[in-house]
């Protein structure tokens, strides 16, 4: 069998294109399939922190924006879970990411016919025929039994997700202490269960991830004392005002797709604020309020440590620490060390991980001047014509279609892009016959 589409991972993104073909009834003939690695859909389970809420509205969910009609909407959930009523009472926008995350999870249940889970892809290797033509993709997969299965398909969505990412030349274990933010609540619930213990912690960065990890030792362990260390002075808040965000309206993408590649450098460097290494206000105002209530009682336990760089993690268990992280001021250039049972790195995501699993089929794919993949505007990797199947990537294209890439802000319209562009190539069993109009209501 070979499947009109298949995507690699079911993170929000594949879930939005699942939940658009379903939508619009295109999947009469089972042509598709999606393949995730996880037993069971998730989202960021190792930071579903108590209290911490979405930074983007509920009506950017998987399908509001392309069709408020849809039942994978957030509201639609909210009914079918009997809170709807409660919610509308909460006047909230936000909704915490604990209750985002069931979001997810109640779609995904929904469309599990046409997801593999468990099943890890390890490569992708292309088909060629007599002509040297690239006829489908062979996807490689190997499941949690060690198993190994090949799918055949014409078109592929990579979408695959953000990897954490580490500071150049350090490397972290679990058995050491060491934490990527990803695994941070495990890692309190595995290596620190006893709360009442005079734990010494590191965090390292100055992002949203870094402050809500603060708080929440500061709130949850009375006894611990928290060096959070960051490269700048100080957290810096997130520029969401109402003009700059509209920077993450859909319709504005294609306004920066056109624009050349060194004015795209000069937009992304400009408003790296609105999501890269800042806070949202209220929690920078939480924290700092809960530092001023502490120093009036006497209790120094948070340290913020400016102006620093983590350059090595040293593993030397003792009765007194696990391991000293030493660091170099940025300025100055002096060192410094600072001792820990247990060390957070929050230091963002690396959105690389499609680009490196489709490595086999670089022959084909066209490239710019600096060596990045060249995209159309509705995310199709550009190919040579010797390429006869359709190649696309979410979540790795913010040098080409701008800032909300890898956010969740643009599910359901980039999705239906997506399917618009398979159906209108007419190399789809589910294809309609037309390109689907721009909005479904």
């Amino acid at each position: 069998m070979i499947y009109d589409v298949i995507g690699i991972g079911f993170g929000p993104s594949n879930l939005a294109i699942a939940a658009t073909i379903e939508d619009l009834n295109l999947n009469s003939k089972n042509n598709y399939l999606f393949i995730e690695k996880k037993k069971e859909f998730d989202w960021h389970p190792g930071m579903l922190i108590d209290g911490a809420r979405m930074q983007i509205s509920y009506q950017k969910d998987l399908a509001t924006m392309r069709s408020p009609r849809s039942k994978y909407t957030f509201l639609n959930y909210l009914h079918d879970q009997g809170r709807l009523e409660d919610f509308i009472n909460l006047k909230e926008f936000y909704p915490t990411r604990y209750e985002y995350r069931d979001y997810l999870k109640w779609a995904a249940e929904q469309l599990d016919c046409c997801v593999n889970y468990k099943e890890h892809v390890v490569d992708i290797t292309p088909k060629i025929n007599g002509k040297n033509e690239v006829i489908y993709l062979n996807i490689h997969t190997i499941n949690q039994n060690g198993r190994k299965t090949i799918y055949r398909t014409k078109n592929i969505i990579l979408s695959t997700g953000l990897v954490p990412k580490l500071p150049v030349g350090i490397g972290i274990d679990a058995k050491r202490n060491e934490f990527h933010s990803s695994q941070f609540l495990p890692s309190l619930n595995s290596k620190f269960s006893d709360r009442t213990y005079p734990w010494e912690f590191l965090i390292v960065g100055s992002g949203q991830s870094a402050a809500e990890i603060a708080l929440h030792l500061l709130n949850e362990y009375p006894n611990a004392k928290i060096n959070a260390t960051i490269r700048d002075y100080a957290y810096k808040p997130a520029d969401s005002s109402e003009f700059v965000n509209e920077m993450f309206f859909y319709s504005n993408i294609d306004e920066f797709f056109k624009l050349g590649a060194d004015e795209k450098k000069r937009i992304l460097n400009k408003y790296r604020d609105t999501n890269y290494s800042v806070v949202d206000p209220p929690l920078i105002r939480e924290l700092y309020q809960r530092k001023y209530d502490m120093s009036v009682m006497g209790d120094e336990r948070f340290n913020l440590v400016n102006y620093q760089e983590l350059k090595t993690l040293r593993y030397t268990p003792n009765e007194y620490h696990i391991g000293i992280a030493q660091l170099e001021n940025v300025n100055t250039k002096e060192m410094s060390e600072i001792p820990y049972h247990g060390v957070f790195l929050s230091t963002g995501y690396d959105d690389q991980n499609n680009v490196r699993l489709a490595t086999n089929l670089s022959p084909w794919m066209k490239t710019n001047g600096a060596g990045q993949l060249l995209l159309g505007s509705k995310y199709q990797v550009a190919t040579s014509k010797k390429c006869r199947v359709g190649i696309f990537m979410l979540g790795s294209n913010e040098h080409s279609h701008g800032l909300s890439d890898t956010l969740l802000s643009v599910l359901p319209e980039r999705a239906l892009d997506v399917v618009n562009q398979l159906t209108s190539q007419h190399v789809c069993e589910f294809n309609s016959g037309v390109t689907l109009p721009k909005t479904i209501m």
